[in-house]
Order: C-alpha cells, then structure tokens, then sequence
C-alpha cells in the first residue's frame, strides 16, 4: 500500500509541475496576443489619422480650387480687354477688312 501511495504522491507531483509550465506558457501566450492586439489598436489609430489629414488635405485644395478659378476669370476678362485696347491702338479690324476687299 505504502507503493501505491509513493507513486500516486510522485504523480501527483508530475502533474503539478506540468500545470505550473502550462500555467506559464498560457501566461506567455496570452501577453503575445495583448501585445498583438495593442499594436493592431495603434496601427488603426495610425490609419485613421493618415486618412484624416488626407481628408483634410483634400477639402484644403477642393476650396483653393475655386478661388483660384474666380481669380483664372478675372484675369481671363481683364486680359481679353488688353486685347481689345491693343486692337483699337493698332487698328486691325480695319487692316483685316482691307485686306478681305482685296480678294
């Protein structure tokens, strides 16, 4: 009986040291998956932050594009009235009707 009690106390014993390793590696591999999970978190914040400034980005360049075509049509129409003054100065239509009488 003394045996039987001898060997149970020795597996006991096995059993209890391999309880405390699965305990660790347990341990072990649940603070993997945390630290995975924390980095996946602040990659996403990253992320999203990147697309925000995109965002951002492209709102700013949506409003500097119409100002910048109102600015385009006033020099458009100040430009075509130079033309006009110089066509006046050089006296071209004239030239021009000149020149269809002789054909």
């Amino acid at each position: 009986m003394d045996d039987r009690l001898n060997k149970l106390e020795d597996n006991l014993s096995e059993l209890s040291k391999e309880v405390v390793e699965l305990k660790a590696l347990l341990s072990t591999g649940l603070q993997k998956v945390s630290n995975n999970f924390a980095a996946i978190i602040k990659e996403v914040g990253i992320i999203n932050n990147k697309i925000d400034l995109a965002n951002k980005n492209i709102e700013t360049l949506k409003g500097n594009t119409d100002g910048g075509f109102e600015v385009v049509g006033l020099k458009l129409d100040n430009l075509s009235d130079e033309i006009s003054k110089i066509g006046a100065v050089t006296n071209y239509d004239e030239q021009y009707k000149n020149l269809e009488g002789l054909n």
